[in-house]
């Protein structure tokens, strides 16, 4: 997929990993196919979190746009702002439009999906990050001391 120019990454064909309890039980080649999988899921989510505030913001306009459309138009179906009528009964009003009913609910979805993914994006930093740090202490670790393990063997 492509967006002003921007080639976005593509869902990753493999699914989420589970990150094993005790990473020492898993091999070097495993924990680096680990790594790859994280990787990718996250550059994946973060596009989509990116896409899903831009969503969100687009539905959160188109609805304050409604509104004041709304709000001026019961102003001048009155007798405008002059005629004694309440400001704050004037904005009620506008929330007893289906319109904005829908708009609202449109925009409460929009921003309930990118706090999900927001969500889901910070855990896959953490379990990359996991992973990321079991890599860096086993390339830390002497030759000698991972020759002829069954832990660290490919």
């Amino acid at each position: 997929m492509a967006l002003l120019g921007f080639t976005l990454p593509d869902m990753p064909e493999e699914s989420i990993p589970q990150l094993h309890e005790d990473l020492d039980d898993i091999s070097d080649r495993k924990m680096m196919d680990l790594f790859r999988r994280y990787t990718a899921w996250c550059g994946y989510t973060g596009v989509e979190v990116t896409l899903a505030e831009i969503e969100e913001q687009a539905a959160d306009a188109l609805l304050r746009k409604h509104e004041a459309f709304d709000l001026i138009r019961s102003w001048s179906e009155q007798e405008g702002p002059a005629s004694g009528r309440r400001v704050a009964v004037a904005k009620a009003e506008k929330y007893t439009s289906p319109d904005v009913q829908d708009m609202l609910e449109d925009h409460a979805v929009k921003k309930a999906k990118r706090k999900l993914l927001q969500t889901l994006l910070t855990n896959y930093e953490r379990e990359l990050n996991a992973v990321s740090r079991e890599l860096t202490r086993r390339g830390q670790l002497a030759p000698a001391d991972r020759r002829g393990t069954t832990k660290f063997g490919a």
